[in-house]
């Protein structure tokens, strides 16, 4: 669960088959606790989750996929067919770190590993990820496949009587704020009242808007998380043997038991944000659950938790308390993993690093009053009292190489008091695609955001360098070590897809292939 402490300064499965035989700027946003904050539950209850098995056919092609004949020989080659030719390959030069001489016979085992298609199967990983995975030697990928059921479901109900009650969505802290709603329903005239109540309930037309909005996020997620690494398999004569991923979505609505994930989609009105959250422990029929409300599926706009700002007093460069105050929070949110990253030019240091370091961009403006000249340079002093202040703050890796400073002056600037400011634009300052974070509970991942005393966010994080819970299948792929810190990473609070993001795909490529040696190219 994300939350946001100063409201004031921050208001914030399409499976492949080419044969048988496998396995049946914004420069100043504006950040709301009940708008951009982001709610993250990856249940680890389930850690021992039982192999997902839906009853569903297991052969469902991919678009252009023609399956075999039923008299192919099972182990025929397979044909690279349909979307295979439109993927981006696999580098065919993996580093050669397998240890020990090559096999005489390695050729004949590849040609025999490479003779047949793996899955599609339903996999569940070790923290609770699940989903549908295949994979295909020839093609070089995996297809990570995943249908969803979406649920339309009304927070407020109103009777005749003008009586409104609310609908559970099944987590007290979030019913909370439903209970509120309620109370202020109440509060209205009875002749308005199921007006109120509307903007909490769905109608055909919202329905239709909505689950487009979805789709598009969902192939903004598909793109964010496919052919971002590579894996290959790391024993003496297969470090040619590669993969690429490509991520498939389905979504439809009104959910089945033959959904792997139901998505319920609560309605509220703009400004209500109740958060966003995964249960993977699944229910009789081993589905996951993911709860969003419809504010959390719309585009996302700005930096949103990327992208901060300190203002400054007219023809100032001096910070004032409030901007003193934000940066404090600034140093303690963005610190990097306590344990690297310190600018010391420490070998030691640097060969245990389990974090990224975040570059930090700090922008200086000016308002338009007076000489452009003169507010050019004023706009790089207030960049430069901000660095100097992060400094004195102790901001691990303070060096030019961490932090740029740049100056627009009055560049596009009003004479508007909120141009005299200093922006600070975290990694690459985009906004959370809050669906396709979700989805990395769904394939099995845990929350890298970090929280702390002090921190401007705050949640079911943890402080910042402690190993979370798909540390050790990260590990065991040969990626870095999974660690809380608020960066641009994709379970942190960005969209970016790092090597330890794909160490559940990884696990699922080992499992569907029974090649433990898979490994991530970094």
């Amino acid at each position: 669960m994300r939350t946001f402490e100063d409201k004031n300064q921050n208001s914030l499965i399409k499976n492949a088959a080419e044969g048988f035989g496998g396995q049946n700027s914004l420069a100043e946003p504006i950040f709301s606790p009940t708008n951009n904050s982001s709610t993250a539950k990856n249940g680890k209850s389930n850690a021992n989750a039982s192999a997902f098995n839906l009853g569903i056919n297991p052969i469902q092609m991919h678009p252009g996929h023609t399956p075999a004949p039923a008299n192919a020989p099972e182990q025929a080659q397979p044909a690279v067919i349909g979307p295979e030719n439109n993927q981006a390959a696999a580098p065919v030069n993996a580093p050669q770190n397998a240890i020990g001489p090559v096999p005489e016979n390695v050729e004949a085992d590849i040609a025999a590993f490479k003779s047949r298609i793996y899955g599609p199967q339903n996999v569940s990983t070790p923290i609770g990820g699940r989903f549908n995975a295949s994979f295909y030697p020839n093609s070089k990928i995996t297809y990570i496949d995943l249908t969803m059921g979406v649920d339309f479901l009304d927070p407020l109900s109103i009777d005749g009587s003008g009586v409104v009650t609310i609908n559970s969505t099944g987590d007290a802290t979030e019913d909370a704020k439903f209970t509120q709603a309620r109370v202020a329903a109440m509060a209205v005239p009875l002749a308005q009242r199921a007006a109120f109540v509307a903007n909490y309930q769905w109608n055909a037309a919202d329905k239709t808007s909505k689950l487009a909005d979805l789709t598009a996020r969902n192939t903004e997620a598909e793109a964010i998380w496919s052919n971002q690494h590579t894996f290959y398999v790391n024993k003496p004569g297969w470090e040619n043997v590669t993969s690429s991923v490509s991520v498939n979505i389905t979504e439809h609505e009104t959910s089945t038991n033959a959904d792997q994930l139901k998505n319920r989609i609560f309605k509220t009105p703009p400004g209500l944000n109740i958060g966003a959250w995964v249960n993977m422990a699944g229910n009789a029929n081993q589905q996951g659950m993911m709860t969003l409300d419809d504010n959390e599926v719309a585009a996302p706009t700005g930096g949103g938790l990327l992208q901060w700002k300190v203002q400054f007093g007219n023809n100032s460069s001096v910070l004032n308390a409030a901007s003193k105050s934000m940066l404090n929070k600034f140093a303690i949110t963005f610190s990097d993993d306590a344990k690297t990253n310190k600018g010391d030019g420490n070998a030691a240091n640097d060969a245990v690093d389990n974090g990224v370091m975040n570059k930090v961009k700090l922008i200086g403006h000016s308002s338009s009053s007076g000489d452009s000249e003169k507010n050019q340079i004023l706009a790089q002093k207030r960049s430069q009292a901000v660095k100097d202040y992060l400094i004195a703050r102790g901001f691990h890796g303070i060096t030019e190489n961490r932090v740029e400073m740049e100056s627009k002056g009055d560049e596009g600037a009003t004479d508007d008091p909120a141009f005299r400011r200093v922006d600070l634009i975290v990694g690459d300052g985009k906004a959370q695609n809050v669906v396709a974070h979700e989805l990395g509970h769904v394939f099995g991942l845990d929350d890298e955001y970090a929280t702390q005393n002090g921190s401007l966010i705050r949640g079911t994080g943890n402080p910042t360098g402690t190993q979370v819970g798909h540390d050790g299948l990260a590990t065991g792929i040969g990626a870095p070590n999974a660690t809380a810190e608020n960066n641009d990473g994709i379970m942190s609070l960005g969209n970016n897809v790092r090597a330890q993001h794909y160490s559940t795909f990884g696990n699922a490529l080992q499992q569907i292939t029974n090649v433990p040696e898979w490994q991530i190219l970094t």
